[in-house]
């Protein structure tokens, strides 16, 4: 484990002990700042924040955005608070023939769109915000689990190009997260094999699992 503020491990015996993060999403969304306020009184050296716009990886739950994030960083400073973003927006889009998929049935996107470009933009948004560390829902690049492997493992060239695609982009957001001078992690869905992460490991600083009552929590 290493300290937010000092940035140094901390000693092996505190490896062996979980640190619990309260996340700002239980909170009053009236008073955030206060909220932000009470962690650190507590002792809380992380806060982590959700930003879900409602999509497949989240139904139903729109949360927060670099607004409000901006407002957390100025009641909790850098060096006092850590502030972790799990950041669950957008989908993937398909090219041509590859409709029935799965994630973004019927979308087209030119040579030089994005897969993602909601993740993007919020990437950027978050950083410029004060986010410290920026955990990216992988479905949400890489497509859920089974219609991700279904474009790898095409006949059809368009498709496993698709699939490449969508890897060079997680790869990009990770350059792109590195470069803005924050922390990368990648969260996985409950169903998705952790053996995903492996091309991606050099580039993230960690990696979480969502839990079925978090999934049930965005669904309301």
């Amino acid at each position: 484990l290493r300290s937010p503020m000092t940035g140094g491990l901390s000693n092996p015996r505190s490896a062996l002990v979980g640190r619990v993060v309260p996340s700002i999403l239980n909170g009053d969304f009236g008073a955030l700042s206060l909220e932000a306020r009470n962690c650190l009184a507590a002792g809380a050296e992380w806060l982590h924040i959700d930003v879900c716009d409602g999509g497949a990886q989240c139904p139903g739950a729109l949360t927060l955005g670099p607004q409000a994030l901006g407002a957390l960083r100025k009641a909790a400073p850098r060096d006092q608070l850590l502030l972790d973003c799990h950041v669950c927006v957008g989908s993937p889009g398909v090219v041509a023939g590859a409709e029935g998929q799965g994630e973004g049935k019927g979308q087209r996107r030119g040579e030089n769109m994005h897969v993602n470009a909601a993740m993007w933009e919020q990437v950027r948004g978050l950083a410029a915000a004060g986010a410290d560390r920026l955990t990216l829902q992988l479905e949400c690049v890489l497509g859920e689990f089974e219609s991700f492997s279904r474009l790898q493992e095409s006949s059809a060239q368009a498709q496993r190009a698709e699939g490449t695609r969508r890897v060079e982009e997680l790869h990009a957001l990770v350059a792109e997260i590195a470069r803005l001078g924050v922390k990368a992690g990648l969260c996985l869905r409950p169903e998705t094999p952790v053996s995903v992460l492996r091309p991606f490991l050099a580039g993230f600083n960690q990696a979480a699992a969502q839990g079925p009552e978090q999934l049930a929590k965005c669904a309301g």
